[in-house]
């Protein structure tokens, strides 16, 4: 009799089962992947980190990064989101190396609340106020009445065309002396002016983007030069810009038989710009924010955004008692108020 065949009675059928160690690495293959797309605030501050260094690292590239370096405030304040969400994430060492590297850049920032080494005031107080009144504003009057109520003893306007001329034509008779308007720069002083020569008949070959005129305070003579670069709206006019502040270093040999020279204007620059940091340290001249804060003056439309391109820098022989900026009447910068004395040591 046949015996019927018996059935697979067994609790654990035969599978194919994987070859030792197939699967492994897949986990930890996943696991890397999320770590990586978890380190995105670190490769964002590196970013940043890598624009604002390299205006100083890479020179011959400047342009690549002169635009976003101008805007150092800013990209500071978003390395420090990426920080926060470094620390959040728990990935604490990331987020020290990146606070590590941004050390520089920020002490940088804050060295403007630090008040600068200055030499001894030997003179009265003088007032400049320096303004870009923009050609299409029409607030002439508020300007007028914003000149009567700080009462400088020096004023530069630029961006000062034939509308600005006619509008303020026998209006500033208390300011009897002049220079302008060339290159749509003005000076109206209540002080003589003694050198009244216009830069263009210096040197045709490095025109200046503006004015300058000396003048005297308690017998010390003074070196003003007002000045307007061009607005880097592209490649080519940030190059003619970088031209403009470099050619300015040949105008101030001029200037070196005076101890005397205050430089102010709308630079359309930071001083994280290379070619205007590379000014200031040729020249060693002293930006008069130091100590005041860091008075971003454009653009004022928009406060998220501002920067400090009005600036005033002074020699070693000038002293600043007080800077700031006023509220906004109109144009898109805001007026610069420098209130300035003079030692009486050094060359004369």
């Amino acid at each position: 009799m046949n015996q019927p065949v018996p059935e697979n009675t067994s609790e654990h059928p035969a599978e194919s089962t994987p070859a030792h160690g197939q699967n492994n690495g897949a986990p930890s293959s996943v696991s890397e992947s999320q770590k990586r797309r978890s380190q995105w605030p670190f490769w964002v501050a590196l970013l940043i980190v890598c624009i604002l260094f390299g205006n100083w690292l890479v020179p011959k590239i400047i342009i690549a990064f002169d635009w976003f370096a101008t805007f150092q405030l800013q990209l500071l304040a978003l390395a420090g989101v990426m920080v926060v969400l470094l620390f959040w994430r728990k990935q604490t060492k990331l987020g020290l190396l990146v606070l590590c590297l941004l050390a520089w850049p920020l002490a940088n920032l804050i060295s403007f609340y630090i008040p600068a080494e200055q030499p001894k005031a030997e003179t009265r107080s003088i007032r400049l106020m320096t303004f870009n009144v923009l050609y299409p504003s029409e607030r002439y009057q508020e300007t007028l009445d914003l000149i009567r109520e700080e009462d400088p003893d020096i004023v530069g306007l630029v961006e000062f065309d034939g509308h600005w001329k006619k509008a303020f034509a026998d209006k500033l008779t208390h300011y009897p002396y002049r220079v302008g308007p060339y290159r749509d720069c003005i000076i109206y002083s209540k002080l003589p002016l003694e050198q009244m020569t216009q830069a263009a008949e210096v040197s045709q070959a490095w025109p200046l983007p503006g004015i300058y005129a000396t003048f005297r305070v308690d017998d010390q003579p003074v070196y003003f030069m007002l000045v307007h670069t061009t607005s880097p709206k592209s490649v080519t006019d940030m190059a003619e810009r970088n031209a403009q502040i470099n050619g300015i270093q040949r105008y101030l040999g001029f200037a070196s038989a005076y101890w005397h020279v205050v430089l102010a204007g709308d630079f359309n620059a930071t001083t994280q710009s290379h070619a205007l940091q590379t000014l200031l340290d040729k020249t060693e001249f002293r930006d008069s924010r130091q100590g005041f804060g860091l008075q971003h003056s454009w653009p004022t439309w928009f406060w998220p955004i501002s920067i400090c391109i009005d600036h005033c820098f002074v020699s070693e022989g000038v002293v600043v008692e007080n800077r700031r900026t006023n509220p906004s009447i109109g144009s898109d910068h805001l007026p610069v108020i420098s209130d300035l004395s003079f030692s009486k040591h050094g060359r004369k």
